[in-house]
């Protein structure tokens, strides 16, 4: 089943709760960029780290498909999810010593 770029984030997360991947692929085109760059700048790091932690936001929300729910928009909840992952990120370079 394809989804149009137009669907609506909440089709999206239903039809992902349902295992579809071109549901994941349209949210992860919609959202990527834009997570990516809020990530580097709570970061302050090289683009690789942002990235990283996009990349794992988004395997969390694949692993979690059947099982998730979202009560508020899916952007926000993506944007939260990056926020908790760069700042678990900064504590863990805080305890590692140079």
């Amino acid at each position: 089943m394809g989804f149009a770029l137009g669907s609506s984030d909440k089709q999206l997360l239903a039809a992902l709760g349902q295992g579809h991947e071109a549901a994941f692929e349209v949210l992860f085109g919609r959202y990527y960029q834009g997570l990516r760059r809020y990530a580097s700048t709570l970061l302050r790091f090289p683009t690789d780290a942002a990235e990283d932690v996009v990349a794992e936001v988004f395997c969390s929300l694949w692993d979690a498909r059947t099982r998730l729910v979202v009560t508020g928009s899916v952007a926000a909840y993506l944007y939260t999810a990056v926020k908790h992952r760069a700042l678990d990120r900064l504590r863990e370079q805080r305890r590692t010593p140079l």
